[in-house]
């Protein structure tokens, strides 16, 4: 007999008991194969002699062992993925924009909006305000990054048949703290206009400083945000054009200059110390008409304030002022805004003015602070799993009564109730009544109605 062929075979059990104990991970994927493969294998060892049943006995459970080993790992594998999938709606919830990347992974698209619907009921005085409902606005929006710094944002508003495009603009973020926005969009001004109206605003509508707003414009602007520890400051200054729709060239348009600062001495989760001012000048025009108006606190009553289109408007130049404090669940905030217009052909200068002063509290552990970035308020995120209670109260008051004009003077009360389900989900409940009205010698002088309004709010 050969002795090599002989050691050799008696050599070949333990040599395959060790094949077997360390199968390679690749062979893994295909384990009911490789088992079937091994078996077969120790089958015909053993009908030619090269095993003896005690060892074919003891490679098969080895076998065996390993298997249900393997299959054990892969069920536990399984039962932890289903019970994590279960175990975390907030991870499939944050999905709800997602961003999409083409074939081209330098250009990224990420998917928003806002829904909001009103209803409201009247407490008519001397004129008469229509019970209704509307889809006050029903906003889409889509943005994203081109390559590393740039980014894009476009909007179209549904509800607003007079203005539907919302933002079209690019901004370059390539240099430090600072970003370049070129198109069209909202000019930085005052804190409430800042205020995403779906997101961070407490009431159905802003207070009616926001008659003095500039409108968004054509543009190009520069902003600046620094933070120093818990403090941190904002600077901007933007060149715009005309507001959207334009008359098409008919005429010579209107051009402006505006900026805003604002300086926040503290801001943590809980406390914030917040002031800023703003300003604008612009030159009007040929074509464009200079007026203001405004509903009481919300937009489906009667526009008592209206100064009616103003004639041989030079320019107009607005001026603003800002403050807010946070400490902890309670929050306060305060505007006053005028505006100056300049006219000519002998007209005397106008002036009018607006402010307001609101407040208030959460009933849940949540913040207003939290919500608080570069100078302005986003979404508010409730800490605990139940939501977030939140009461409101604002006064707000407006006169645009000078020399030739009477549009009408009016100061309002407005309470609120808000419950932020989440993020991205809201129900409101406002009411407003209308405490004084001065506008001599037209149908709204002393008319004081009250109105309550519910909302629902989607934004995301």
């Amino acid at each position: 007999m050969n002795t090599r062929k002989h050691r050799r075979l008696r050599l070949l059990p333990g040599a395959l008991a060790l094949a077997l104990a360390s199968a390679p991970a690749w062979a893994q994927a295909q384990q009911a194969p490789v088992a079937d493969s091994n078996l077969q294998l120790l089958d015909i060892l053993l009908k030619n002699g090269a095993l003896t049943q005690a060892q074919y006995d003891q490679l098969v459970q080895q076998q065996t062992e390993k298997d249900k080993a393997q299959q054990a790992e892969k069920d536990k594998a399984a039962l932890d993925a289903a019970s994590s999938a279960t175990a975390a709606p907030e991870a499939k919830a944050a999905k709800i924009s997602p961003v999409i990347t083409g074939k081209d992974s330098n250009l990224t698209m990420k998917i928003g909006g806002r829904f909001l619907v009103t209803a409201a009921t009247f407490q008519n005085d001397k004129n008469h305000n229509n019970d209704g409902d509307e889809i006050r606005r029903a906003r889409f929006d889509i943005s994203g990054n081109i390559y590393t710094n740039w980014q894009y944002m476009v909007s179209v508003d549904f509800a607003d048949s007079d203005a539907p495009i919302k933002n079209a603009y690019v901004t370059y973020t390539g240099m430090k703290n600072t970003d370049v926005i070129l198109g069209y969009f909202k000019p930085d001004y005052s804190l409430q206009y800042q205020e995403s109206d779906n997101k961070a605003a407490e009431f159905s509508e802003r207070a009616m400083t926001d008659a003095f707003d500039t409108d968004k414009r054509i543009g190009v602007g520069l902003f600046r945000h620094v933070t120093h520890g818990t403090s941190e400051y904002t600077a901007s200054i933007g060149l715009f054009g005309e507001a959207f729709p334009s008359d098409g060239g008919k005429a010579d348009g209107g051009y402006s200059v505006n900026g805003r600062a604002t300086y926040a001495f503290v801001h943590t989760d809980d406390r914030l110390l917040h002031i800023g001012a703003s300003a604008e000048w612009r030159k009007p025009g040929d074509l464009e008409e200079t007026s203001i108006a405004i509903s009481p606190g919300l937009h489906l009553a009667n526009k008592m304030l209206n100064t009616g289109d103003i004639a041989n408007v030079d320019d107009t130049f607005k001026l603003g002022a800002e403050g807010t404090a946070v400490y902890g669940p309670l929050a306060f905030e305060a505007e006053y805004m005028q505006e100056n217009i300049q006219r000519n052909a002998g007209f005397s200068k106008l002036g009018f003015n607006a402010w307001y002063v609101e407040a208030s509290y959460f009933l849940t552990d949540d913040s207003r602070a939290g919500a608080y970035e570069q100078g302005t308020f986003g979404s508010i995120k409730p800490r605990g799993d139940k939501g977030a209670w939140q009461l409101a109260l604002r006064y707000d008051e407006m006169d645009l009564n000078d020399v030739d004009i009477v549009g009408g003077s009016e100061s309002n009360v407005q309470a609120g109730v808000n419950y932020y389900v989440n993020r991205y989900l809201r129900f409101s409940l406002d009411y407003i009544k209308v405490v004084k009205m001065y506008r001599p010698g037209n149908i709204y002088d002393g008319d004081k109605p009250g109105m309550a309004a519910a909302s629902l709010w989607l934004a995301w």
